[in-house]
């Protein structure tokens, strides 16, 4: 897969923050941190940003982040809480995602903020276009003719 930097149309790529009870429907593979990692991650981006020069964008940012920290302060069981991967908003299961939680960061914005480095590489970013369930794909192989 491409680098990072050379993903075309990176600002289209978009994750989200998903609370209980709708983070259960999400499948287990389009799960980028879920639990209380996502409370150190958030303050990791918090103060990531406020190292940065202060813009209207960076601005924005912030605000959204801050929205964010006030609704993980009002969850009761953070262990279903989950960010997703990313998804591009033209694929037909980022409409699906949209509906279950609220925008996290966009892939270019969170470049620019992430230094953890096991969030670096796009396979781990991005989610696959298409989710085929391993059952799913287990049964298929079994009914395959053999040769």
């Amino acid at each position: 897969m491409k680098k990072n930097k050379e993903i075309e149309n990176s600002d289209r790529y978009q994750n989200y923050i998903i609370f209980e009870p709708a983070s259960l429907r999400v499948h287990d593979a389009d799960i980028l941190i879920i639990g209380p990692d996502i409370l150190q991650f958030h303050q990791s981006l918090l103060i990531e940003l406020s190292k940065q020069k202060e813009s209207l964008s960076k601005q924005t940012i912030r605000n959204q982040l801050l929205k964010i920290g006030q609704m993980l302060e009002l969850v009761k069981n953070i262990n279903q809480v989950i960010i997703s991967k990313y998804f591009d908003r033209i694929w037909r299961r980022h409409a699906y995602i949209t509906h279950l939680g609220e925008s996290f960061l966009s892939l270019d914005i969170f470049q620019q903020l992430n230094k953890d480095e096991k969030y670096n590489d796009l396979e781990t970013l991005i989610s696959n276009r298409y989710v085929v369930d391993q059952e799913e794909e287990s049964e298929e192989k079994e009914a395959a003719p053999q040769e």
